[in-house]
C-alpha cells in the first residue's frame, strides 16, 4: 500500500508467511521451515512391552538429531453427520430387510458413540525450522508507489534452505521409517 494507491488489506497481509514453495514455508522474516505430515500410531492398542519398545526407538530417533525439530499435533472434532447421512442413503437402497436392520443398528451405535464421546481427528506434523539468510525487500521508493513489501531475494533464500533442510528431511524420514512411521510433504 503506497501513498498513491488505494488501500486494500487482504488476509495474506496479516499472515507471517511470505510464500510456500518446494515443500518449504518461507516466513516474512526470512526464516524457512519444512513441514511433513507423519502417520500416527494408536499407542493404547500396544502391549506394555511394545509400548516400551516404541518409546526406546523414538528416544533413539530424538537422540540421533543434530538439529531442531518440532512436532505439531492438530486435533479437530469430527462431524459424523455426513457419514450417518450416507449410511441412511445406503440403507434406503437395500432390498434385504435383514441388511436394513443391521444398518439401523450400526447408525444407532454411531449416534450413541458420537453423543457420549467426542470423535477426534488427529494429524501429526514434523517441522524443521531453519534461519537461512538475510532478507532483501522491495525498496521504500517502490513501496511508496504501490509495490507491496515483498522479499526480493526469495529464490536465493529457497536455494540456501534446500541445501540445509533437505538432508535433515531425508535423515528424519529414514529415522521415522525405521520406527514404523511414514512422512510425506504436508503440501500435497
Amino acid at each position: 500500500m503506497g501513498l498513491f494507491s488505494p488501500s486494500k488489506i487482504t488476509t495474506q497481509q496479516h499472515l507471517p508467511i511470505e510464500d510456500i514453495r518446494d515443500d518449504l514455508v518461507i516466513m516474512k522474516n526470512g526464516n524457512v521451515s519444512l513441514v511433513m505430515e507423519t502417520t500416527a500410531l494408536n499407542f493404547e492398542l500396544l502391549s506394555e512391552r511394545e509400548q516400551d519398545a516404541k518409546i526406546l526407538t523414538f528416544a533413539g530417533l530424538l537422540n540421533s538429531l543434530q538439529f531442531q525439530m518440532q512436532i505439531v499435533i492438530m486435533t479437530e472434532r469430527t462431524d459424523m453427520s455426513v457419514y450417518i447421512d450416507r449410511l441412511r442413503s445406503y440403507r434406503e437402497q437395500q432390498i434385504s430387510n435383514a441388511l436394513r436392520r443391521q444398518i439401523d443398528i450400526y447408525i444407532k451405535f454411531i449416534n450413541n458413540l458420537t453423543f457420549n464421546t467426542e470423535v477426534l481427528d488427529k494429524r501429526f506434523f514434523v517441522v524443521i525450522p531453519e534461519v537461512v539468510a538475510e532478507v532483501q525487500r522491495t525498496s521504500m521508493v517502490k513501496q511508496m508507489f504501490g509495490k507491496p513489501a515483498k522479499i526480493t531475494n526469495l529464490r536465493s533464500i529457497i536455494e540456501k534452505a534446500k541445501v540445509k533442510v533437505y538432508p535433515k528431511r531425508d535423515h528424519l524420514t529414514k529415522q521415522f521409517k525405521k520406527n514404523g512411521y511414514y512422512c510425506t510433504p504436508a503440501y500435497q
